[in-house]
This record gives structure tokens, C-alpha cells and sequence, in this order.
């Protein structure tokens, strides 16, 4: 199990892997639902609810989810998939969410593949969004809210901006 798991917290959903992060199986049906969402995310609770909103929201993206920068890392550098969009946290363990986009940001690779990133945490310091789009290219810096309605609100509002908007990997 990854790091930070306990056996009994884990929904029956959640995958073994052998990476530290867990994948939500859904089926898959119509445009860019195909295409994963990847969350980086070290919070549970968090997970659980983001996990339980994109349920309701009937958005049927594979969800990718890892504790850490390394192993997303790590995964966008040898998956063949195309990640539709990725959620970072900007305070995480070992990397934060920043260093992490930087990272990507430096890679060819990865800028060829232009996967959109936003940030989605409860840690919006000035300073932080600033650097985020001023140093690198992130798509989104959202802080996420403190009801269930208003993230249900921002993840369908980010989902389908994403959904709508033409960029390489939807033309």
C-alpha cells in the first residue's frame, strides 16, 4: 500500500500499484473522457472527497492519484496515456507543487505534451501564486473551498473549461 494508507481507510475502489499512488477505475465514454486526470494529492480526506465529487459529478476520467511529486513524476515520464488535466496540492512531501511544475515546465517532453496544471490547495499564499504564474506555466491556481458545494462547483467549472477549450492535445 503507499505510504501514509491504512488498510482499513482505503475504499474498496482503490487499486494496488507499485508506485506510491492508487488509481479510481471508471468507465469510460464520449470526448476527452479517455484521457486521465491526474491529482497529486497527500490528504486522504481530501482524496476521498474529490474521489466522491467527481462521482457525482458523472465525470468518468480514469483518476490517477499520487502522495508525492516523485512518483507523478515518475509516471508522467514513462506513461504512454495522455493525461487530460492534472490537480497538484502546492504542500507535499518530499517536493512541493511548485518545484513540481517547475520540473515539468523544464522538460521538452513534457511541455510537448501540454498537459494543462493547475494548482488545487488549501494553500494560496500571494507568494505562491505569484511565482506560479510568473515562473512557469500553470493553467489555474484554485484554493479549494470549505463546503462540498463550492468544490463540486470549481472542479465541474475547471473540468469543463478544459473539456471546452482547444489546446494540442484537443485539436
Amino acid at each position: 500500500m503507499p505510504v501514509g494508507f491504512v488498510e482499513e481507510q482505503v475504499p474498496a475502489c482503490v487499486q494496488r500499484v507499485d508506485l506510491e499512488f492508487v488509481v479510481f477505475e471508471r468507465v469510460t465514454v464520449g470526448v476527452d473522457e479517455d484521457f486521465e486526470i491526474v491529482v497529486v494529492e497527500d490528504d486522504i480526506d481530501d482524496r476521498e472527497l474529490f474521489h466522491e465529487i467527481i462521482g457525482d459529478l458523472q465525470i468518468s476520467n480514469k483518476l490517477v492519484w499520487f502522495t508525492n511529486c516523485e512518483d507523478a513524476w515518475h509516471y508522467l515520464k514513462t506513461t504512454s496515456d495522455q493525461p487530460f488535466i492534472i490537480f497538484s496540492d502546492v504542500n507535499l512531501p518530499k517536493q512541493n507543487g511548485i518545484e513540481f511544475k517547475r520540473q515539468i515546465d523544464a522538460d521538452a517532453e513534457l511541455r510537448r505534451r501540454s498537459i494543462p496544471f493547475v494548482f488545487y490547495s488549501t494553500s494560496v499564499a500571494k507568494e505562491w501564486v505569484d511565482r506560479a504564474f510568473t515562473e512557469m506555466t500553470v493553467q489555474g491556481f484554485f484554493k479549494k473551498g470549505d463546503k462540498y458545494d463550492q468544490i463540486k462547483k470549481d472542479i465541474r467549472l475547471i473540468i469543463d473549461y478544459w473539456k471546452t477549450s482547444k489546446h494540442p492535445n484537443s485539436v
